[in-house]
């Protein structure tokens, strides 16, 4: 009779380890699966709420006008972009541009840095502060452009906010 107990008790035993391994596997698995997801997918989109930018103007260099005054690497036109920030929303990260095209084909533009005859251009957007201006510059274009508007880039996983104005017509710089 004894022995009975001790054998019931053994595979009770059991199965409580066997019920523990199981959930202890499950949550290093679902831990494992939801990091990545998480990691993978855009948890940063409400922090889009209340950003607000607007193009003040915008100016297309020519690719021969950016050769001419000896502008290294050119092998597009580039664009000259003023970006003002409105109250509201948290740091930006970044900034992306939509560029449209003189046949209406849209393509999302990165700023880059920009360092000549007197014109400083980075792309560190943290003193992108409310009523604020900054100037952005778009280079080696494949296309000609026409007009652009611009969206911010916000938290750990560079979620690209949606633009919030509509789109501004570019001139063209004439020397």
């Amino acid at each position: 009779m004894i022995s009975m107990k001790r054998n019931g008790v053994g595979s009770v035993v059991a199965y409580i380890i066997l019920i523990l391994i199981a959930v202890v596997g499950t949550s290093i698995f679902l831990r494992a699966y939801l990091g990545n997801v998480n990691k993978n997918t855009s948890g940063d989109s409400s922090l889009c709420f209340g950003i607000d930018l607007e193009v003040n103007n915008c100016l297309i260099f020519t690719r021969e006008f950016l050769q001419s005054i000896g502008l290294p690497g050119t092998t597009g036109d580039g664009i000259l972009i003023n970006v003002e920030r409105f109250p509201g929303g948290k740091d930006i990260n970044d900034l992306r541009f939509s560029v449209t095209d003189d046949i209406g084909n849209l393509h999302v533009e990165s700023p880059v840095e920009l360092d000549i005859l007197d014109i400083n251009i980075d792309t560190n957007y943290s003193r992108l502060v409310e009523y604020n201006s900054v100037e952005a510059a778009v280079r080696n274009l494949d296309y000609t452009p026409l007009s652009v508007t611009v969206s911010a880039v916000v938290g750990k996983s560079d979620t690209i906010c949606n633009p919030t104005r509509q789109q501004v017509i570019c001139d063209t710089y004439v020397p």
